[in-house]
């Protein structure tokens, strides 16, 4: 077990990890409350940190593509999602990727990752920036914690502002319809993710509309429908159909590339 008392408890400040390699998008989430909402599946960011004894929403890094670290002075504690923890000795590297899972992925380490040095939480992680353990950990448990993502579940909507734009009757469809997980829109999932139509389409409207934000959901000119991600920009590109309840963003976000997404009204 990895028991060693905290890094700042033991004076141990040469402890670190380089970020050797990326692909894709590696970004730093997490660190208080309003950074852990940066994560797109929250569930399991305090998963990955809660396997550490980490507070939950200790900062960490979200992986939607591929990320090689390499440990630096004292062995250290780190954790995948739910798949429980290593102890990764110094000098050893470590490569996660989303593809293994068909999602993003989450990397905490015993203590959470320090601040200093980083762009933030909800900005990318670049390749050579060292990020150091805090002192937020207690032990580390080692065992998995499997989450329960309940993927089988509706997702809960309520109409947009700009809902009454629509044809009659189109959030009505939206709810009734089965809907498709079928990739990320422009700029990948932390922009938006995207779903295809299985059954009945929802006509676009053209012109601007509400502010986007998380959540929001449009229709893109070819009729599928767009959620926007963390990242996508505020500016109003489509009319607003539905916005995805903040309960539900996670568990959505967290879906695979072909399963069904079904809707109710909230």
């Amino acid at each position: 077990m990895y028991s060693e008392r905290r890094h700042t408890e033991a004076g141990v400040t040469s402890v670190m990890l380089t970020v050797c390699a990326t692909a894709g998008s590696v970004t730093l989430v997490g660190g208080d409350a309003a950074g852990a909402r940066t994560a797109l599946v929250p569930e399991l960011l305090a998963m990955a940190n809660l396997v550490l004894r980490n507070p939950a929403d200790a900062a960490a890094i979200e992986i939607d593509g591929c990320v090689t670290i390499q440990v630096h002075g004292s062995p250290l504690g780190v954790a995948i999602d739910d798949d429980g923890a290593v102890t990764m000795a110094a000098t050893n590297k470590l490569t996660v990727a989303s593809s293994t899972r068909g999602r993003v992925r989450y990397l905490a380490i015993a203590g959470g990752i320090e601040p200093f040095g980083t762009r933030g939480s909800g900005q990318p992680v670049d390749v050579g920036t060292h990020l150091r353990p805090g002192g937020l950990r207690g032990l580390l448990v080692g065992g998995p914690g499997r989450i329960d993502l309940r993927e089988d579940d509706v997702i809960g909507v309520r109409p947009g502002a700009d809902a009454a734009r629509f044809a009659a009757g189109s959030f009505e469809a939206l709810v009734a319809g089965k809907w498709t997980r079928s990739g990320s829109g422009e700029g990948g999932e932390r922009v938006a993710q995207k779903l295809s139509a299985s059954g009945a389409v929802i006509a676009p409207v053209t012109g601007g509309g509400a502010s986007v934000t998380r959540g929001s959901i449009v229709v893109a000119p070819d009729g599928t429908l767009r959620v926007a991600g963390p990242d996508h920009p505020p500016g109003p590109a489509h009319p607003v159909l539905a916005v995805v309840d903040a309960a539900d963003l996670g568990r959505l976000a967290a879906r695979v590339n072909g399963t069904s997404v079904t809707f109710a009204p909230r």
